[in-house]
Formats: C-alpha cells, sequence, structure tokens
C-alpha cells in the first residue's frame, strides 16, 4: 500500500520498480507494462506445453489502442481473429472464415474464401453517414452495395448500390428485357404456399411494358387499406384490365363478402361489347357529384334525375327554360323536352318563341314567332287566333281585312283553290277555276244551287237520283218538230 492509499503489485529487476497491477482508492484496476512490453498493455495466453495456440491482448502503443483476440491450431503460430483498432495497427489481416473491425472508416469485414475480405459493413462517409452491407468479388476488386441505410434520411436502397436513393424503401433488380414477368421482389407467407404476393415488371424482348402487382398460387389480389380500397392515379390510363385470348374473359367481377358474384364490367363476346352486367335483384345507379343520377331498375325501366322510374323511361331535372331533354343532329336545330307545374312541351329555342305546349287536361297550346296561334282545348274546340274562351267547334279570330291572296282560308284542290275571306264590308266565297262551278245544297237532297264561272246568277241543279220512270228518247228531233208553240 501506497501513501495515496493504493494497492500495488510491482516488478523488480533488482535495480529498479515497475507497476504491474494497481487498484486505487476509487476501485479502478490497472494493468500496465513499461520499457519493450508497452505494446502488450494485458494478455492471456493459453498454450499446448510447447508454444502459444491462443490468447487475447489489449495493447497500448502510446497514441493507439487496440483489442486482439488470436487463435492457432496445433502448434501452428496464432494469428488474428477479431481486430478492434484502427488505421495504425497493422494487424488488420483476416483468413478463412475470420472477421475485422476495423476503426479506419469504421468497417467491418468478413472473409468467406481466399484472403480477400469478400463481405463488407461499413458505417462512414460514403453513404452518407449510413450504413451498407456489400460485397466484393472472389478475386478482389470494388466493393459491391446491396444495402445501404442513409444515415440523415433512413432511407433504404437494397440493389441500388452508392447511387440516389429515392424513397425510404427502394428496391432495385434489373433483370433484363427478356419478355415476360420479371421479379424484383417477393414477399411470402411461407416459401411456395397461398399467400404470395410479386413486385417486379413486364418486359416485350426489347423495352419495359410497365410495373407489376402480382398474386401468385392463383389467389386474388387483395388491396384494402381502410376505407379506401383501391387507387390508380398519375398515367394516361389510371386503370388499365388486360384479359386472357378467350372471348368474355376481359371483364372486372365484384363479389359480396361470401366470394358470390354480384356484378362485373367489361368486354367481349362476338362484337367485342362494352357491357355492366347486374347479377342479383338490385338496381344499377349512377353517381355525380355525390348524387343520384341515373337508375336503371330490376323491370328495365330507365330512371334519370330519379331513383324510382315507373316508365320505360322517366326524366327529372331542375326548372329550367331551356328543358329537360335536348336532342340535336349535329350543327342542326337543337329540340327540347320541357316541364312546368302547367304542363309539359316540345320547343326549339325558347317555348315563348315557338313550341307545343300541353296544359294538364286543358287544352294544347301552338306557339310561334312569340304567341299563342291556335289551340285545342279539352271539349275538342279548335281557336285560331284566339285564346279566351271558345265556344265554337272551329273559331277563326283574324281582325284584318283580307283578299283572297290573303284569305282566312284556303282550301287547295287539283288543280284549283277555293277561298274563304273578310274583305271589311263583305264575306267572300271565291274558287279561281274557269271550269268549276260553286254548287251548294241544302237537306239530304243534291238538288241544290250552282254558281258558273263568271256568272251572276244561281241556276237550278236536277238531281237524276231523285226521278223515277226514266226511259231512253228515241227520235229526239222529229219529236221536238212536233211541238206547237202557243202564245
Amino acid at each position: 500500500r501506497d501513501a495515496s492509499n493504493n494497492f500495488k503489485i510491482d516488478y523488480y529487476n533488482g535495480s529498479t520498480t515497475a507497476d504491474r497491477f494497481t487498484i486505487d482508492s476509487s476501485g479502478n484496476v490497472t494493468i500496465q507494462t513499461s520499457g519493450a512490453d508497452d505494446i502488450k498493455n494485458f494478455t492471456i495466453n493459453s498454450s499446448n506445453g510447447s508454444s502459444q495456440v491462443a490468447g487475447l491482448i489489449i495493447q497500448n502503443d502510446g497514441a493507439n489502442g487496440y483489442i486482439h483476440f488470436k487463435a492457432g491450431a496445433g502448434n501452428a503460430t496464432p494469428t488474428t481473429k477479431l481486430t478492434i483498432g484502427n488505421a495504425a495497427n497493422s494487424g488488420n489481416v483476416t483468413v478463412y472464415n475470420d472477421f475485422t473491425i476495423d476503426n479506419s472508416s469504421p468497417e467491418f469485414y468478413m472473409t468467406t474464401g481466399s484472403t480477400h475480405h469478400n463481405w463488407r459493413v461499413a458505417a462512414q462517409e460514403m453513404v452518407n453517414e449510413g450504413f451498407e452491407i456489400a460485397s466484393q468479388p472472389a478475386g478482389g476488386g470494388a466493393y459491391t452495395n446491396h444495402l445501404v441505410i442513409l444515415g440523415a434520411s433512413g432511407k433504404v436502397g437494397i440493389g441500388t448500390g452508392s447511387g440516389t436513393i429515392n424513397a425510404k424503401l427502394d428496391v432495385r433488380n434489373d433483370d433484363g428485357l427478356a419478355s415476360g414477368l420479371h421479379i424484383v421482389a417477393d414477399f411470402s407467407r411461407a416459401a411456395g404456399t397461398d399467400a404470395q404476393m410479386i413486385l417486379g415488371y413486364y418486359a416485350n424482348g426489347s423495352s419495359v411494358d410497365g410495373p407489376c402487382v402480382y398474386s401468385a398460387n392463383g389467389k386474388p389480389l387483395i388491396l384494402a387499406p381502410g376505407t379506401e380500397k383501391f387507387r390508380i392515379s398519375n398515367s394516361a390510363q389510371s386503370l388499365r384490365v388486360q384479359g386472357g385470348s378467350a372471348t368474355g374473359s376481359n371483364y372486372m367481377q365484384f363479389v359480396n363478402n361470401a366470394g358470390t358474384s354480384q356484378g362485373y364490367f367489361g368486354y367481349g363476346g362476338a362484337s367485342n361489347i362494352l357491357y355492366m352486367v347486374q347479377q342479383v335483384d338490385g338496381d344499377m345507379q349512377f353517381y355525380s357529384n355525390g348524387a343520384t343520377r341515373m337508375t336503371i331498375k330490376t323491370g328495365g325501366n330507365v330512371g334519370i334525375g330519379m331513383t324510382g322510374p315507373s316508365s320505360k323511361l322517366e326524366v327529372r331535372g331542375p326548372a329550367s327554360s331551356t328543358g329537360t331533354i335536348k336532342w340535336q343532329n349535329g350543327s342542326r336545330k337543337a329540340g327540347y323536352l320541357y316541364s312546368d307545374t302547367g304542363g309539359v312541351a316540345i320547343y326549339t329555342t325558347a317555348l315563348a318563341n315557338a313550341g307545343i305546349y300541353l296544359l294538364d287536361n286543358q287544352r294544347i297550346d301552338f306557339r310561334v314567332n312569340g304567341s299563342e296561334r291556335m289551340r285545342i282545348d279539352s271539349s275538342g274546340n279548335v281557336a285560331i287566333g284566339f285564346t279566351g274562351t271558345n265556344n265554337y267547334k272551329f273559331y277563326i279570330s283574324d281582325p284584318v281585312n283580307r283578299t283572297m291572296a290573303t284569305a282566312q282560308m284556303h282550301i287547295n284542290g287539283s288543280g284549283y283553290s277555293a277561298f274563304h275571306y273578310l274583305d271589311g264590308t263583305e264575306y267572300m266565297i271565291r274558287q279561281n277555276s274557269n271550269t268549276r262551278r260553286i254548287r251548294m245544297m241544302s237537306g239530304t237532297s243534291l238538288s241544290g244551287v250552282l254558281l258558273n264561272p263568271g256568272a251572276t246568277a244561281w241556276s237550278s241543279y236536277s238531281d237524276e237520283s231523285l226521278k223515277e220512270n226514266l226511259k231512253p228518247l228515241d227520235n229526239v228531233l222529229d219529236k221536238i218538230k212536233d211541238y206547237r208553240c202557243v202564245e
């Protein structure tokens, strides 16, 4: 025990004393050498009676510290199996199935063949203060990074080399461009079992067709994270379904929780028809902006703007002056079907301009040039130019003096016409033929009066059907000569 209350074991060579083992008052233990043995501060050796075969050395040369584990076989000279040190350590030589941890990078090496450092685990600046697992060819040369973890971002790259890592997990595998599926990643419940998902890409022999997510072993690929079951975006073809070569095999099928098919969407058949199929007793509905826009009932009735159509086609829309249904052939005039609280209409441009308006159980209006021109009321009475109450079956209201050229009524026949009009002083009945007559009759008889073309008086009209005992008249001239005139 020295003056400082330390416990020591010293070495004395006959002239000088050196500390070899010290326990100070704080409990610290120091094992120390001096002189020529400075590089071996602490050594544990094992021998077979003739030579050292294993040992643990903790050394300090005054500038650097190392830990060596050495081992040998039989009488062989021990070689370093594990070294923790730095660049100044010259003992970082590894042999078959050995490990080296070196502070020069720092790096961890594992040799699997020959005397080369075939595998390296490193945490160093070359990978942005990250971590890497790399391999070296058996013949030496540059290392290839297989796994890289970036220190700053935590991004992980598999197969990326020391290049840019684009995502939190970046997996790459250039398997060439041979036609078919190329696997980049394979996720399995167990080798060759039911649950197996493959990530890869398809190539056609000269280029890549696109990435691929594939479920093996005949199992479906189910994407169901949370409430949003499936989303594909950021491409010209947001979703592409490509089926087999068999007719009708290209479709998407929808099933319930029990796996029973509810319907499908696809194309096929002899004419490659695009179809949507509802396979259960239920409606088909089409939504837009959070509302039902069209419904197809199980019986085939179609409703647009409503969910319960009672007819083959039923259309409902908001109150609008532009109508509910519009049809148009190219750039030609458009037609509209329109309804309001009073009735329905068919028109072009606007109902007020031209159209047919069916007032519910009351009348039919015909509108032209912004005005009502004719109406048929619920009694069947027809009024032209009149919008009031009509007590006549046919009523024309036209408070304008007319001529034959602008008559209120014009009847066009085969080669001639008849006209009825009011000229301000008289009611005119005319026909425009020089060979035809105007004939007027009264009662059931066909007799009546005739007005010949250009005549100023009516003549009687003899009806052969009203005469009896008609006989042929022979020698008419001789009979006439026998007539004698009297005064």
